[in-house]
């Protein structure tokens, strides 16, 4: 439990520096251009772009997981094997998914085996990203 927390407090972490990279690079800018900025605005905007960036991560990862990009992956192999001249490890994408999923059941397997605690998980991206989107509207509301 304290390794999985000490992986969430990173994660929420790097996320509020990417939210104070953002604000910085904001508030830098529209200083050499002139333009008054509300303090608001810039926690706002820095909170948001952190927010999208961790849900992006999140559901990419989540999507990943369930074998949704298994597709391309089958067919950048398949594609490989026609330039190479190799035959192809896999006959058809049916294979190739049986494949997938037989080792994906084996990571998971041998992951839980070492004791999985302290793995980022997929929902820890969404929900740091979610408490990023409510800074941020927090932070807007209070202009």
């Amino acid at each position: 439990m304290r390794r999985s927390f000490r992986w969430k407090f990173i994660l929420l972490l790097s996320a509020f520096l990417v939210a104070l990279a953002v604000m910085r690079l904001e508030s830098s800018s529209h200083a050499q251009a002139g333009d008054p900025l509300s303090t608001e605005r810039v926690w706002s905007d820095g909170f948001f772009v952190s927010a999208a960036l961790f849900i992006s991560i999140g559901i990419l990862s989540l999507v990943s997981s369930w074998g949704g990009f298994d597709t391309l992956s089958y067919g950048a192999s398949f594609l490989a094997a026609r330039f190479t001249r190799r035959d192809s490890e896999h006959k058809s994408y049916f294979d190739y998914v049986r494949a997938k999923t037989a080792e994906r059941a084996e990571r998971r397997k041998l992951r839980d085996e070492r004791g999985g605690a302290g793995r980022l998980n997929s929902p820890d991206f969404i929900i740091t990203g979610l408490l990023m989107l409510a800074l941020s509207v927090i932070a807007m509301l209070a202009q």
